[in-house]
């Protein structure tokens, strides 16, 4: 199966070829899925591997993980953005929008991009700032996991539009199970009634440097830690501090209320300050290095 077929096969048009940079590595017979920043820099590559049974479907092979199709959603001209959780969902409601001649037959959806979270508990404040003055659109999965996502974009913006998919199911599923002419009808009957978000006030306890914003999040995120989550996973309750004298003073590690910081309890200092302690943070994780 080549790349045109199987997004054909999940019902994408070949045109997100082109749309997205995606590509075919033949030898893990994956889809290769690029990420970049809103700037358009690269960000990390994912593969999606053909075989329904391929464990792990997803994998993050180079960079670290971000939101899919960031550059597309905060141009100037987009005022209605779809969020979904995957990149395979994000490209088949950008499918669904259809072509920007068939964007401009209506109103509703001619200035509309969509973007995927890397994961439904992935999501990040920077990206709500990506949205913020936007129509947003969140198509939820429809299980437990889909109903968080959606209550940690409601953390960070106000004036959401959402909709929980079909028990079980998720945008992709849905577009398959109906059409693609379905799920552009469901997207504009949600776009009559949205309106610009708002970003929430940020906590105190919740704000974080740029260093931390960069270089501790895509760690957490790599050792499978949740971003959001308030307290720090019960395997990884004995992280030291990676700075010289302080690891060997049996001193747990903390998390800040919003996963974003790890914080070493003898020097008050954040872990992660420049890229030395990031690595050393990612080597106490057991997170590889990944050029």
């Amino acid at each position: 199966m080549n790349i045109d077929d199987y997004l054909i096969s999940r019902g994408i048009a070949p045109d997100a070829v082109y749309r997205f940079d995606l590509s075919f590595n033949p030898i893990a017979n994956a889809l290769v899925i690029p990420a970049h920043h809103s700037n358009g820099d690269w960000v990390g590559d994912l593969f999606r591997y053909i075989p329904e049974d391929a464990s792990p479907r997803y994998r993050w092979i180079r960079g670290h993980p971000w939101l899919f199709n960031a550059q597309g959603v905060s141009h100037p001209s987009v005022d209605l953005v779809i969020v979904t959780e995957g990149q395979i969902d994000s490209m088949t409601a950008w499918d669904a929008l259809g072509r920007a001649g068939e964007r401009r037959k209506s109103s509703l959806v001619e200035c509309a991009e969509a973007c995927g979270l890397p994961g439904s508990s992935a999501w990040r404040r920077d990206y709500a700032a990506l949205l913020e003055g936007k129509r947003v659109i969140v198509l939820a999965d429809g299980d437990d996991a889909g109903k968080a996502m959606l209550r940690s974009i409601e953390r960070d913006l106000e004036g959401l539009t959402s909709f929980v998919m079909p028990s079980g199911t998720d945008v992709n599923d849905y577009a398959r199970g109906h059409s693609r002419l379905e799920l552009r009808r469901l997207i504009e009957s949600f776009a009559r009634v949205a309106g610009p978000v708002r970003l929430k006030p940020e906590e105190r306890s919740q704000r974080v440097g740029g260093y931390l914003g960069d270089l501790v999040v895509p760690i957490l995120l790599e050792a499978g830690i949740d971003v959001r989550c308030s307290e720090i996973p019960q395997r990884w309750a004995s992280i030291k501090c990676p700075l010289p004298g302080h690891d060997d003073r049996n001193a747990s590690a903390t998390i800040a209320p919003d996963g974003r910081a790890v914080f070493c309890p003898v020097c008050k200092n954040e872990m992660g300050g420049n890229l030395f302690r990031a690595n050393a943070l990612r080597k106490l994780l057991g997170v590889r290095r990944i050029a």
